[in-house]
């Protein structure tokens, strides 16, 4: 559990103040705190962190099987871009103290393509 969930209004009330988030993307609700990533000056350590990292900016992301014809893959992404847009979802999510901060399709597809086509050399860095 993150200690967004576990602590948030610690968080909003300043008692605890993030140093450095490990995702690739910074956190929208703490654009001033920088990525893990964006601290190391080292351009493979930086992509072994990025590629350890990217886990965080998948979240619970629904994922689909491949040959999904792309009218319905269409019809799936306008649903859950509504859905994230929907007031009583909202409340719900904010009732239940959930975090909701939805990236696009493209967003997620630019850090898929990131991570696959890491050198061999960061995903061998990265195995631990």
């Amino acid at each position: 559990m993150s200690v967004q969930l576990a602590l948030p209004d610690a968080i909003a009330d300043g008692r605890i103040k993030p140093l450095v988030f490990a995702s690739i993307t910074r956190e929208p609700s703490a654009p001033d705190v920088p990525t893990l990533a964006e601290l190391i000056i080292d351009p493979v350590q930086r992509q072994v962190a990025e590629f350890l990292s990217a886990e965080s900016d998948f979240g619970r992301s629904v994922f689909l099987p491949p040959n999904v014809p792309a009218d319905r893959v269409e019809m799936l992404r306008t649903a859950f871009e509504k859905t994230m847009k929907d007031e009583a979802f909202l409340a719900d999510a904010a009732r239940l103290r959930l975090v909701i901060e939805p990236m696009t399709h493209q967003e997620l597809a630019r850090i898929t393509a990131k991570v696959v086509s890491s050198p061999r050399e960061v995903v061998e860095l990265a195995k631990f």
